[in-house]
């Protein structure tokens, strides 16, 4: 995992694919944990869903700047306050 952002109705997730699984593995999986979580709390995972695998010659914090941001975009939370709902392994620069 390389950056997650957890907002009200979606995740964002950043992530390196391996070679023994893949992109539709990952996510049945994924759905599978988080369906089981979910149904305890009373909600239910949403039909669709998107993905979108990077070509290698993208940068990782072009996207991670965008899931990192997106709380902030959304007035979740204020500009001020730190996002308790975002996750990096990535090397820390300063993004905003």
């Amino acid at each position: 995992m390389l950056a997650a952002t957890v907002m009200p109705e979606h995740v964002h997730l950043l992530f390196t694919l391996g070679r023994r699984i893949s992109l539709s593995q990952v996510h049945a999986k994924y759905k599978a944990k988080a369906r089981r979580g979910l149904s305890e709390a009373g909600l239910a995972w949403q039909d669709n869903f998107f993905d979108h695998r990077l070509r290698e010659q993208v940068t990782l914090e072009r996207f991670a700047r965008y899931i990192f941001l997106n709380p902030y975009a959304k007035g979740l939370v204020s500009l001020h306050e730190a996002c308790l709902l975002y996750t990096s392994t990535l090397p820390t620069k300063r993004i905003v």
